[in-house]
């Protein structure tokens, strides 16, 4: 019985191995999970090259040669594939070793399609990807998906495909198949229309100094609409146009200056139009998008080239610089021995630096509305009144120096916008930058102003750069015994002698600071003649000279209304004693019937509220 159950085990055992060995091959493999596929490639300069299968590539890679034709086969029935031909566009399918593409034609392959068709597609799906030239490898397209570009010109150097069973995935990454979003053409000064670019290639030429004068741009393979619209040279922005109509001018030597361009439609839930612009100065500027402004205006630069690009909304492209410069305002100069200069923009140097030659006048003009005002304190005169929108501040051709300047912004402008201004002064070099209407340059020290710079900057941006304003409100001279009159000194300098045992025999001071009305007197008394009859006021001489009468004390005073504001203080160093304490406003310093004399003098005007020196001994009765 035991061996009858063996042999029966046996026969079953044999007849279940002949019935698996006689299935069919069909059956046989469907628990196969990949199928072989052999594959070949007509190839640039090279011809049909050996057949590869099974993932293995099949063409060249780096060394530039096209894919002309492709021959793919199963070993069975089941496979078909279409190509994508330079000049033709899409072939009709091919089955099953024929011959996709061209051979002898000299034109390549761009983008391919392969998928399997009868009982094998139910278990099995293609896989296969391309490598593009300046793109590489490309993912993974299957079952009849594009593989490759269309209408960018690039063309396909090798390909890699595999049949996988239905229970085997092939991660598809990154994208397969490129095809354009955008396409767009420039109409170049000197060249006219270039060809169609697409999709954030260049239309245009950077650093050529040939202008952009007009532009097209459509969109391809999307169900919306795109509008734009130019700034062209002495039109300002044009209405906008969509769906490749010309922005712009053609035949006019007018060159585009800014853009902006926007999607329409549904389509811009899903997608974002980034564009940036090559501008003569510049260069490239930084991306816009959906609407944004991209180059220049106001400064007359030309664009010279642009680039556009769709992308979808997960897809952010870095803004990490400006897209776009308006000019606001610009300036000139009037420089001695020059004339006139060349307008500049905000943030350009107007005058001359290392050339010791004075600025005489300056205009500022606004390119847009508002009000503008700017003053000057020119030589021998002061200040001026203030000029507004290009008029002209300071003396052109009258060989008078500007010494400092005053400018501001007024109504609109001025709630937007900061005015931020320096000059550059003799011996002082570059000052720091002042603001809205406070002072820059030097008054007192009989410096030139040599340039300007003047920039516009939104309220949240600052520029903090050193001291704008050197401000000499007070000068004097005295005249000193045996050595006459001295050099001019100002704001509590000394000016005479010391330790020497020399009279001061003469004084004339001047007023500097004059934002407000008034002036400044003084008087002496004078050794032998006792106080002068009258006030002397503003540079007028107070003493005597050449007569050896020494002064032995003085009086000084503000007038009018500067008087209202500001503090005269002054002290005197005099024989026998040395430096008496500080007074001020006209109290008598020095000493009466002790015939002692003054030998030098400092003299400075305060502000009411600043700190004042400490007032102390003052006057010797």
């Amino acid at each position: 019985m035991k061996r009858k159950s063996i042999f029966f085990f046996i026969l079953f055992f044999l007849v279940t191995f002949f019935r698996i060995v006689n299935t069919d091959k069909t059956s046989f493999v469907f628990n196969d999970i990949s199928k072989e596929v052999t594959y070949k490639s007509h190839v640039q300069n090279i011809g049909w090259m050996d057949y590869k299968k099974n993932g293995e590539a099949s063409g060249t890679v780096g060394m530039a040669k096209r894919l002309e034709a492709l021959m793919i086969n199963l070993d069975e029935k089941g496979i078909e594939y279409s190509s994508f031909i330079e000049g033709v566009g899409w072939q009709e399918y091919k089955k099953d070793g024929e011959v996709s593409g061209t051979t002898g034609k000299a034109k390549k392959i761009e983008a391919i399609k392969i998928k399997l068709y009868g009982d094998i597609s139910e278990d099995f799906n293609i896989y296969y990807r391309v490598h593009v030239q300046n793109l590489g490898w490309l993912g993974w397209a299957k079952n009849g998906e594009e593989a490759g570009t269309c209408e960018y010109g690039y063309q396909v150097e090798a390909i890699e495909i595999k049949v996988l069973n239905k229970t085997e995935e092939i991660k598809q990454d990154i994208r397969s198949f490129y095809a354009p979003l955008v396409k767009y053409r420039t109409h170049i000064q000197n060249i006219g229309w270039t060809n169609y670019s697409y999709d954030g290639n260049l239309s245009g030429i950077p650093n050529s100094s040939k202008r952009i004068e007009g532009i097209e741009l459509d969109i391809k393979n999307l169900d919306g609409n795109i509008k734009y619209r130019s700034y062209v040279e002495n039109e300002g922005w044009q209405d906008y146009k969509s769906g490749g109509e010309v922005s712009g001018s053609v035949g006019k030597a007018q060159k585009l200056e800014a853009i902006q361009i926007e999607l329409t439609g549904g389509i811009t839930e899903k997608y974002d139009i980034y564009y940036r612009v090559y501008v003569q100065n510049f260069g490239w500027l930084g991306w816009a998008k959906n609407g944004e402004k991209a180059g220049t205006t106001g400064y007359e630069y030309r664009i010279e080239a642009i680039e556009i690009r769709i992308t979808d909304k997960n897809e952010i492209i870095k803004q990490d610089s400006p897209s776009y410069y308006e000019c606001i305002l610009k300036y000139n100069s009037y420089v001695q021995d020059y004339g006139w200069q060349d307008y500049v923009e905000e943030g350009i140097i107007s005058g001359t630096t290392g050339r010791a030659k004075r600025l005489e006048a300056f205009k500022i003009e606004l390119m847009d509305s508002g009000d503008i005002e700017y003053k000057s304190y020119i030589e021998d005169l002061g200040w001026e009144d203030y000029k507004h929108n290009n008029e002209v501040s300071g003396l052109a051709g009258k060989s008078k120096k500007i010494e400092a300047i005053k400018i501001n912004i007024k109504e609109d402008l001025a709630e937007k916008y900061n005015i931020y201004y320096r000059t550059h002064v003799e011996k002082f070099g570059w000052l720091g930058w002042a603001k809205n209407g406070e002072s820059s340059g030097t008054i007192g020290y009989n410096y030139r102003i040599e340039a300007i710079e003047i920039k516009l900057l939104k309220k949240d941006e600052n520029l903090e750069d050193g001291i704008p304003f050197y401000d000499r409100k007070v000068n004097y001279t005295s005249h000193v015994q045996d050595i006459g009159w001295m050099s001019y000194k100002s704001d509590g300098e000394m000016s005479g002698t010391t330790g020497e045992g020399k009279r001061l025999e003469g004084l004339k001071i001047n007023l500097l600071q004059n934002s407000y009305l008034g002036g400044i007197e003084y008087k002496s008394f004078i050794s032998g003649f006792g106080w002068e009859g009258s006030y002397k006021k503003n540079g007028e001489l107070s003493g005597t000279t050449g007569k050896g009468k020494a002064i032995e004390a003085i009086q000084i005073k503000l007038t009018g209304e500067i008087s209202n504001y500001y503090d005269v203080c002054y002290r005197v160093h005099m024989q026998n004693k040395g430096w008496l304490g500080w007074t001020q406003n006209g109290n008598i310093t020095g000493s009466s019937g002790y015939n002692y004399r003054l030998e030098a003098i400092e003299i400075k005007i305060l502000k009411k509220e600043e700190v004042h020196p400490h007032i102390s001994i003052w006057y010797i009765i």
